[in-house]
């Protein structure tokens, strides 16, 4: 079963379900405190570690996206038994 992370309405706007917004603090104190380990060794310009942080999100979700369409095509190709 998917979990819903948005509220959906017909014209098109959203909201947060509370599991999205538990998510997003969670994730967001994940963020501050590898912040805060990283500008142990000095300061850093936060828009370029946005940057990199953005491309580290999108490698792991490509990549997990992919897995699932790979293991949903192959289910479909197992025998019923």
């Amino acid at each position: 079963m998917k979990t819903e992370l948005f509220h959906r309405r017909k014209n098109g706007g959203s909201t947060w379900t509370e599991r999205g917004k538990e998510i997003c603090k969670r994730y967001a104190e994940v963020v501050r405190a590898f912040v805060a380990e990283i500008e142990e060794e000095g300061a850093v310009d936060l828009r370029d570690l946005q940057t990199l942080m953005k491309s580290g999100i999108d490698d792991v979700i490509t990549y997990d996206l992919v897995m699932r369409k790979l293991n949903e095509d192959e289910e479909d190709t197992e025998e019923l038994t």
